[in-house]
């Protein structure tokens, strides 16, 4: 039995296995078996995708898997040598040809999750030839993207993608029964050095947008053939890179056409980020019209983001022109280093004297584009991230301050937090009751069945008391979700999202009920429509 270690957990490891046949129940050897978490990325150790291969028996074992919710994806032979295994079609687990629709698997600490297995049918397949100008091109990558606009090229699994041969044919295989749109895209030869791409990319259909292309359907055991393309000159757009003070390596350079459209998924990935020497250059466009912009990758540096020809956004940028055959050069940047912190301003809250022990801060940075978080803190305590509004609870009678601290991307830090001095005195007579008032529900009316749907609730004590033990609960058909949310000072509110994945299809009926332990409940109902 094959088995293929997973990155190693914190807490006590366990395992998926199972077998994998074709549709008469014979075994395959070398199939490849791999794991998706619940960001939908492939799980990845020590910089590589984590992937098994089948024994001679069919089956496979992936060990040392951190317990959580995976999903499976089975694929023919991954593994030399050879294409030796038929035309089988990829599927994830159970029987799915979208990861998105895929079955979850659990995996429990220190047990393994048997069974999880598949039975891998008969591949359809496209083919076609690419041209420029009528004569056969090689070299030209061909991606099929899945009808959920997933680059199957991503998986680098066989078949999936392929390059044109010398009379400009290509193939693509082991494809599930469905729907795909095909990416062309001239591939960079790297020896001895790269080479200028001259062929345009574009999407089968002649776009740059993938939602505008054209789909190729494919059915089970047959070949979508006559899948042809001719592509046109490509131009490209080069220049440098400049930050007074710092390196100029690692800047993203992004194009928008005409209108408006990001250029970069038909951009090799790295095409679009400047070299050691902060130049870059972008080649393999079509001719036409486009709008650069300048980065900080990550945040390296701290610089401000600009436009061609230093402008703050896409409708100030200046227009660059790609011609057919050319290289439109001098496009440069110099991008200036953030060195100013937003300002914190406290939006509501009490100045004078409460007499409940909690109070509620409502607050925000300035300018909001350029606050990532904001840190908080009662008196003399250490300054924590916060989200407004808070509630510092538990007060002691006597005065204390609030401070609120706005923090950028870089990060600059406001040095004069924005300050609230309140006293919490004695009460002189017995408050009114406490009470649930409006209760506000926001979020998505549609959800895919077994996906993530968030949504924020916003809860309100009306009353003149502390509300206090209260929780959150949403119930439904296929739904089931709750949160502690705690106590609430009178005329506050606070805000949160819960999450829950949907398990029934249709129009579900979901119900959002708080409840308190001394403030009544409120209900709230949303019908929902879920999806596959």
């Amino acid at each position: 039995m094959a088995t293929v270690s997973a990155p190693p957990a914190v807490v006590e490891p366990g395992s998926i296995s199972g077998t994998v046949t074709d549709g008469l129940g014979n075994p395959i050897a070398r199939a490849a078996v791999r794991l998706y978490n619940s960001d939908d990325e492939p799980v990845v150790y020590n910089g590589n995708i984590v992937d098994a291969g089948t024994a001679g028996d069919g089956t496979y074992t992936i060990s040392n898997v951190a317990p959580g919710t995976y999903r499976v994806k089975f694929n023919r032979n991954l593994f030399p040598p050879g294409d030796d295994l038929g035309p089988f079609a990829y599927e994830f687990y159970d029987n799915s040809s979208l990861l998105s629709s895929a079955k979850s698997v659990t995996v429990t600490a220190g047990t393994d999750t048997p069974g999880i297995d598949a039975a891998l049918g008969p591949a359809g397949s496209i083919s076609g030839t690419v041209t420029s100008g009528g004569s056969p091109r090689a070299n030209v990558c061909v991606t099929a993207y899945d009808s959920d606009g997933v680059p199957l090229h991503l998986d680098h699994l066989a078949g999936i993608d392929d390059r044109t041969d010398a009379a400009g044919h290509y193939s693509l295989t082991t494809l599930a029964a469905g729907s795909y749109r095909l990416l062309f895209l001239d591939c960079p030869v790297y020896q001895p050095v790269r080479t200028l791409k001259t062929l345009a990319a574009q999407y089968y259909g002649g776009t740059t947008q993938l939602s505008q292309a054209t789909s190729v359907p494919v059915t089970v055991g047959a070949d979508s053939s006559g899948i042809d393309v001719d592509l046109v000159p490509s131009g490209s757009i080069a220049g440098a890179i400049t930050i007074p003070g710092a390196s100029s390596a690692r800047v993203c350079v992004d194009l928008f056409d005409a209108a408006g459209h990001a250029q970069t998924p038909i951009i090799e990935p790295d095409a679009h980020v400047s070299s050691v020497d902060g130049t870059y250059l972008i080649d393999g466009l079509p001719a036409g019209s486009y709008r650069v912009k300048f980065s900080d990758c990550g945040n390296v540096y701290g610089a401000d983001p600009e436009f061609f020809d230093n402008e703050p956004d896409l409708a100030a940028a200046h227009p660059v022109v790609v011609a057919a055959g050319g290289v439109t050069a001098g496009i440069d940047a110099t991008l200036a280093l953030d060195t100013t912190a937003p300002n914190t301003v406290i939006v509501s809250g009490p100045s004078g004297g409460i007499t409940t022990d909690e109070a509620t801060f409502a607050f925000n940075g300035l300018p909001a584009a350029d606050t990532t978080r904001i840190l908080c803190r009662i008196d003399s305590g250490p300054f924590k991230k916060c989200v407004s509004p808070k509630t510092f609870a538990g007060l002691a009678e006597g005065q204390h301050t609030a401070s609120f601290q706005a923090e950028d991307r870089v990060p600059n830090r406001d040095q004069t937090p924005a300050t609230r001095t309140f006293t919490v005195q004695a009460s002189t007579g017995t408050p009114g009751p406490a009470k649930i008032g409006k209760l506000k529900v926001a979020g998505p009316k549609k959800a895919r069945l077994g996906r993530k749907a968030t949504y924020t609730v916003a809860v309100k004590n009306a009353g003149l008391s502390t509300a206090t033990g209260i929780k959150l609960k949403v119930l439904g058909k296929g739904i089931k979700a709750g949160k502690e949310i705690g106590s609430i000072a009178p005329g506050a509110a606070k805000k949160l999202k819960v999450t829950f994945k949907p398990r029934r299809l249709g129009r579900v009926k979901a119900r959002f009920v708080v409840t308190s332990t001394n403030a009544g409940r409120k209900i709230v109902t949303k019908y929902i429509r879920v999806k596959k």
